[in-house]
């Protein structure tokens, strides 16, 4: 999209915000690219690399809707991907995640003569009470066909039920990108930041000139 525009702007730099290229490009950024970068934010589930490029993209796409779009339509996408934003902090807060057996209790029964699987999966099933729970659970499980298999927890990683996330602080950034860009869309200050030095850090493994 960059790269088309800056084509554009090199043939008729007067003419260049009002070319199809350009009006294209603005409903792709705030129609599709923004709203799928927030809604990738969004899901606790994707890879923290990941998301920090994302993130790069969102500023990108901010940056060139404030620098090129069309205040209404720019307003618009923006204000959607905000209340999106602010739906997935409210319902992160009310999330509980799961229980993630202790490493104590653990030790205590393998020291007992117990594998680390099946002692994991005795102090996962008695949520981490106690040692004697434990146990108790373990002796009468002990001729279960999955006693000794790997316990597997679906879910990301926590210690204890209710903690709190550190993806989180991707979706509060994300929600100052889009706060601080409707701000200025609001006052009519369409300055954007320069793109190319947002844009080198997502391409930052291929050189180009553009």
């Amino acid at each position: 999209i960059l790269s088309a525009i800056r084509r554009v702007e090199r043939e008729n730099p007067i003419l260049s915000h009002e070319s199809n290229t350009t009006r294209e490009a603005i409903f792709l950024v705030a129609d599709h690219i923004l709203p799928w970068c927030c809604q990738y934010i969004g899901n606790r589930n994707q890879p923290p690399l990941k998301r920090v490029l994302v993130l790069n993209v969102i500023r990108i796409g901010v940056s060139f809707l404030l620098h090129y779009g069309d205040l209404s339509i720019t307003s618009n996408s923006l204000q959607e991907c905000l209340q999106f934003l602010t739906s997935t902090l409210s319902t992160n807060e009310n999330e509980t995640f799961p229980l993630i057996p202790d490493g104590k209790i653990v030790e205590k029964l393998i020291n007992r003569g117990y594998s680390a699987n099946s002692a994991s999966r005795a102090v996962f099933m008695t949520k981490n009470e106690s040692v004697n729970a434990a146990i108790i659970w373990a002796v009468s499980h002990a001729l279960d066909e999955s006693f000794n298999d790997q316990l597997v927890i679906v879910g990301e990683n926590a210690e204890f039920p209710g903690q709190t996330t550190a993806s989180n602080d991707d979706v509060i950034i994300a929600r100052e990108i889009l706060t601080k860009a409707n701000s200025c869309v609001l006052k009519h200050a369409a300055a954007a930041p320069v793109l190319w030095s947002a844009a080198e850090v997502i391409t930052s493994q291929t050189t180009t000139n553009e």
